[in-house]
């Protein structure tokens, strides 16, 4: 196999993979999934799974987008450098071949663990966007209540696996979660709703 053509079949490799990752984020939504997504099956205000489904679309985007940029500069280098080189890269078109599909496959498994990476940091900074945005809400009030800890309690589970501990108090709890989420507690805040014995 020539230098040139070894060089070209690497970018139609890195194409098919970059073309993968940039069809995964749709393609890997079951119709269950779909459904979940739509306006009358989503939650009040916020749906985790369109922030999941969202964050693995930008995710996989984001990786397609790279690889075919990768391949695209593996093409230029192939008709700029190589195009002219006709000595032989490997005795074997099939040595060749295998040579480039190893290439591809552990540059797949690369990109596949930067993906999930990426995906969950993008999953957890929308998440938090969420419960800032609601403890926002609630710390705008003059004086927080029993049901504004429960509800805030339910978001925090469901969207960041945070829950009030048995020992803590429901104004230790917002405190925690302030802190955690880099939000500070309004001067004056009203706690005397949910400061007794038993919160």
């Amino acid at each position: 196999m020539e230098v040139h053509t070894f060089f070209s079949l690497l970018a139609a490799c890195f194409g098919l993979l970059g073309s993968v990752f940039l069809a995964k984020g749709i393609l890997g939504l079951s119709p269950k999934d779909m459904l979940k997504l739509t306006t009358p099956y989503s939650r009040l205000k916020y749906a985790p799974e369109q922030i999941d489904s969202m964050a693995a679309q930008k995710a996989d985007a984001f990786i397609g987008v790279i690889i075919i940029f990768l391949a695209f500069l593996v093409q230029i280098v192939s008709l700029i450098f190589v195009s002219n080189n006709h000595s032989l890269l490997f005795k074997d078109q099939w040595i060749g071949s295998g040579i480039a599909s190893a290439v591809t496959s552990i540059l797949a498994i690369i990109f596949y663990s930067i993906d999930k990476y990426y995906y969950k940091y993008l999953r957890l900074k929308i998440r938090k966007l969420e419960c800032v945005a609601k403890l926002k809400d609630i710390f705008a009030k003059e004086e927080i209540n029993s049901n504004d800890v429960k509800f805030l309690e339910g978001i925090l589970e469901e969207l960041l696996s945070i829950k009030r501990k048995p020992s803590e108090t429901k104004i230790d709890f917002i405190k925690r979660v302030a802190e955690y989420l880099g939000q500070p507690i309004p001067e004056g805040i009203n706690f005397s709703s949910i400061s007794g014995k038993h919160n």
